[in-house]
């Protein structure tokens, strides 16, 4: 009789575990099920297509760009960044598409620093590189060398500012005119020289011809300063570009530095501007 009373108490216990353990799991299901439900298909999507972008070879994702990937005899440390890396990509150049070229992670320098190389034929010529296929350029910019908007002349409310700020006399020597963000109001990127006390600055300003950010403020003495300006000038230097195809254009900027290759990525959208209101570069060691 006892062991009939142990036998049924063990059955009631597992009966209950059951019922437990079915009402926990069905709990996870209901869980998924709402979180899935609560995303849509464009936001699947979108975390699925999500482009990769190099810059001159460099990752644009901060946390993939400081990985270690290899070892300083390029053996391989990270074989899930060679399969994310290593694969065809779409090049662009100063808003022109270059082509289709497969990457090869190669060591940069000392350390584990890498970067995405391209054979040499279309490697020379590209500047930024995009795994997926979609139009980077939404909408042209034009590149202005003279003649330009009278918002911009020696006595205009941007130069003031700009002279006063630094206590230069300065003088726009680029514009570039671009709708950055498709509202039909366009933004200017401006390059603006002082060669007598060696300074330079890259503005971008607003539709309403104010300051929105100072991208590149350079202000020493440096021997080789006329070179320096013409390496930095608008049209080559960065790019004016649609990284994550949401389509704003946003602005990538080389800064001068030292050594390597140091950039900025700045993004401009509807008023409100992502990056530092000031940027001071130098060559110092």
């Amino acid at each position: 009789m006892k062991a009939i009373r142990i036998l049924f108490a063990l059955l009631i216990v597992i009966c209950l575990s059951g019922c437990t353990t079915s009402e926990t799991n069905s709990d996870r299901a209901a869980t998924g099920n709402i979180s899935s439900d609560n995303l849509s298909v464009s936001d699947i999507k979108q975390k699925v297509e999500q482009p990769i972008v190099l810059y001159n070879g460099i990752s644009l994702n901060e946390t993939d760009r400081d990985a270690k990937v290899i070892d300083g005899s390029d053996v391989i440390k990270n074989k899930e960044m060679y399969l994310k890396y290593e694969r065809e990509y779409y090049l662009y150049s100063d808003g022109t598409y270059i082509g289709r070229a497969n990457g090869k992670i190669e060591g940069r320098g000392l350390d584990y620093y890498w970067q995405v190389v391209f054979p040499s034929e279309i490697g020379k010529k590209y500047e930024v590189a995009i795994s997926n296929s979609y139009n980077p350029y939404p909408r042209r910019f034009e590149y202005i060398a003279s003649d330009f908007p009278k918002e911009f002349d020696e006595n205009s409310e941007v130069i003031r500012e700009i002279n006063k700020k630094y206590n230069v006399n300065s003088c726009v020597k680029e514009v570039c005119r671009v709708d950055l963000d498709g509202n039909g109001k366009d933004e200017f990127l401006i390059l603006v020289v002082d060669y007598v006390n060696n300074f330079f600055t890259k503005c971008l300003v607003d539709s309403n011809y104010h300051i929105v950010s100072y991208l590149t403020v350079f202000n020493e003495k440096y021997e080789y300063f006329d070179e320096l300006v013409k390496d930095c000038d608008v049209f080559s230097s960065g790019e004016i570009i649609d990284i994550n195809n949401d389509g704003i254009m946003e602005i990538i900027v080389d800064l001068p530095c030292y050594e390597g290759l140091l950039f900025k990525i700045f993004t401009y959208n509807n008023g409100n501007f992502v990056g530092d209101y000031i940027t001071n570069t130098s060559l110092k060691p």
